[in-house]
């Protein structure tokens, strides 16, 4: 899986691109919620965080997904999911 890196300047919702030869308008896509986060390795990645509640089967590569949850906050990993198992 490749990793991305943050953008030199992430764009706002409110940013906008001319091309300089046909004059057509564009706003780039920005996520807001996205930041630098460092993954278990401890590689900085951008985008957003989420947690992944999961459990397995006994069969072969199965996996069931019992809840998503977004990080809010930088380092927040463990007390999101404590939240969402307390839920």
């Amino acid at each position: 899986m490749a990793k991305s890196s943050p953008p030199s300047s992430a764009p706002s919702l409110w940013d906008k691109r001319v091309d300089k030869i046909t004059g057509e308008v564009s706003y780039p896509r920005a996520e807001t919620d996205a930041a630098l986060h460092a993954e278990g390795t401890g590689e900085l990645v951008w985008g957003t965080k989420f947690v992944i509640i999961a459990t397995r089967a006994a069969e072969a590569n199965s996996r069931y997904i019992l809840d998503v949850a977004h990080v809010p906050t930088p380092g927040g990993d463990a007390a999101t999911a404590m939240e969402r198992f307390a839920a």
